[in-house]
C-alpha cells in the first residue's frame, strides 16, 4: 500500500501526524493488519510531539483498555491533558 509507505517515511522523519495516521491504520487494520501494540507505539510517539488526535486515542486506549493494553486511568488523564 503506497500511502502507508509514504506515511512510514514521514514517520521516520518525525512527522507526528504521520504517526497518528499509522496508529489509526494499525489500530483498526486499515491497509495493514490490526496490531494494537503497534498502534499504541505510533500514538505514543505522536502524543509526545503534542499531536492532539494521538493524545485522544491514547486517552481512550488507556482509559478503557484493549486486548494487549492494560487500562490505566491515571495515565489516561495525562493524555487527556496533552501531557503524554
Amino acid at each position: 500500500i503506497e500511502q502507508l509507505s509514504l506515511l512510514t517515511e514521514l514517520s521516520k522523519k518525525g512527522v507526528a501526524l504521520a504517526d497518528t495516521v499509522l496508529g489509526f491504520a494499525s489500530e483498526f487494520g486499515i491497509g495493514t493488519r490490526c496490531d494494537i501494540q503497534q498502534a499504541e507505539l505510533y500514538y505514543q510517539r505522536a502524543a509526545i510531539a503534542g499531536e492532539s488526535v494521538a493524545c485522544s486515542r491514547m486517552y481512550f486506549l488507556k482509559q478503557y483498555g484493549r486486548p494487549g493494553i492494560i487500562s490505566d486511568r491515571k495515565e489516561a488523564l495525562n493524555y487527556l491533558n496533552g501531557v503524554g
